[in-house]
């Protein structure tokens, strides 16, 4: 027998010079019938870069929780 519920985390991160990334994500999804189903979760991406391009100086971050209706077919 499967079960419905599934557990996810993926990530990347990357760093060279003056230049730091990383992205991560952390889910949880329930399918009902017909692939059909509901996933919520947290995610985050974060840039640093001191001299990106031509000196370009960046420093963002986007984070918060979402929540989704998902197909699988």
């Amino acid at each position: 027998p499967s079960t419905d519920i599934s557990l996810q985390f993926e990530g990347d991160i990357f760093s060279y010079d003056d230049t730091t990334f990383y992205n991560y994500e952390l889910s949880a999804r329930y399918t009902f019938s017909m692939g059909l189903g509901i996933e919520a979760g947290y995610k985050a991406l974060h840039l640093d870069s001191q001299d990106l391009v031509d000196g370009l100086v960046v420093d963002m971050d986007f984070d918060g929780p979402y929540a989704a209706v998902v197909w699988d077919f």
